[in-house]
């Protein structure tokens, strides 16, 4: 990738609205969330319940980035922010203990999620 103002910049290939020109979001669960936090979100469902590692993430996440991205592993905090807003639908953004955390989507136990809260979207 060229570094500069005649850097090429990625193209995301995104569904459009034809009234309003807007991106839709891949389902209901991306509307709600961030660019960076949709990212993390759909690169961790893609992984599967294999998992994927803390640094295949970044590495997804700041692939166009010239820099590399921060060097801190902030997956961590993108996850935490995302699962609040993850909640209502009973789901998790969820890492295994111990040297190597595997990042899974994960469902959450219906005692956990919050009263009125079951994760289904208004169709008005």
């Amino acid at each position: 990738m060229k570094k500069g103002k005649n850097r090429i910049k990625p193209v995301y290939p995104v569904n459009v609205c034809r009234e309003c020109g807007h991106p839709i979001p891949t389902d209901d669960i991306a509307a709600v969330l961030s660019p960076r936090q949709r990212r993390v979100y759909e690169i961790v469902r893609l992984a599967g319940t294999a998992g994927i590692s803390s640094k295949e993430i970044r590495d997804k996440v700041y692939e166009n980035d010239p820099n590399g991205g921060p060097k801190a592993n902030i997956i961590s905090v993108f996850a935490h922010y995302a699962n609040v807003r993850l909640r209502p639908f009973g789901l998790e953004i969820t890492a295994r203990r111990g040297p190597w955390p595997l990042w899974r989507l994960t469902k959450r136990e219906i005692e956990e999620i919050e009263d009125g809260q079951n994760g289904e979207i208004c169709g008005k």
